[in-house]
């Protein structure tokens, strides 16, 4: 975790943490069709790359905000 102090409430945190897997299941649906499954297979490497530091990101700011949820304020 950072240094930052807590500034908002558990149930904030809560919300922000369901809108990023509310991101990442829309993206992660978009990519299991079978047209865009073919069309990303047909990206070079880089593009796929970023493709996935894109879950990747979205996967960690869902999981940091859950964590910032559970803190408890000094």
């Amino acid at each position: 975790m950072t240094d930052r102090p807590h500034t908002t409430t558990p149930e904030v945190d809560i919300d922000m943490a369901v809108i990023h897997l509310d991101e990442l299941a829309a993206f992660t649906a978009l990519l299991s069709t079978d047209e865009v499954a073919a069309a990303f297979g047909r990206m070079d490497t880089m593009e796929q790359a970023t493709i996935f530091g894109a879950l990747e990101t979205l996967a960690k700011n869902a999981r940091n905000a859950l964590v910032a949820g559970l803190e408890v304020p000094a």
